[in-house]
């Protein structure tokens, strides 16, 4: 959600590839060609899905921007490449906002997690993994109360009103037989205006005990 990933991407293996190892080294590879090609880094996150008839591994890679499928298929050259950014006419995300389709494209790709972890038991395994460099900034900030925390986020964030903070996150009430004993807590996300970069960030508010 926080780099607006906004194309999905599916990577398969015309020999039906079962080597997790080889599959991990080829996609790595195909980054760096990739990125290559695009002449810059750029957000992306991906899951390894088994094919569930057995034809081994498959990758489905979410990304910003687009890259034209003719492209994609020599820089890959491993198999098929399946990609969907909402614009064709079978398009599962076709007239969806940025903000929309990037989280419907992060649900499909917990759901290939979660069917990944319910279909490869090997211990340690490597099902998923994100470029480096663009995790969303986080910002710490101290306040005496939850109100005053309330308006040092808005001032951070530079918006009018607190219905703009998404709670990601927060402390439950602290007490003898809670399992929370700190400080009440609360992190929220904002988005930023449209071309700023990052295009959404994070601030965690503890108020200060004083």
């Amino acid at each position: 959600m926080a780099n607006l990933l906004t194309t999905m991407v599916t990577l398969t293996f015309a020999d039906g590839s079962h080597d997790r190892k080889a599959v991990l080294e080829a996609m790595a590879a195909f980054v760096e060609r990739w990125q290559a090609h695009v002449g810059r880094t750029f957000p992306y996150a991906y899951v390894l899905e088994k094919h569930p008839q057995g034809h081994g591994w498959h990758i489905h890679v979410a990304c910003r921007g687009r890259t034209t499928h003719r492209a994609l298929m020599l820089l890959w050259g491993n198999g098929i490449v399946w990609e969907d950014d909402g614009r064709g006419k079978a398009g599962r995300w076709q007239g969806m906002a940025s903000a929309v389709k990037a989280r419907c494209i992060a649900g499909y790709l917990a759901k290939y997690l979660v069917k990944s972890m319910d279909t490869d038991r090997e211990k340690g395994a490597r099902r998923f993994s994100t470029a480096q460099g663009f995790q969303p900034e986080e910002v710490r900030l101290g306040a005496r109360d939850l109100d005053e925390a309330g308006e040092a986020l808005l001032l951070v964030a530079g918006l009018s009103t607190v219905s703009a903070l998404h709670v990601v996150w927060a402390s439950p009430p602290a007490g003898p037989d809670s399992t929370w004993q700190g400080p009440p807590t609360v992190t929220v996300e904002w988005s930023r205006p449209a071309g700023s970069a990052p295009p959404r960030r994070r601030a965690t508010a503890v108020p200060l005990l004083v």
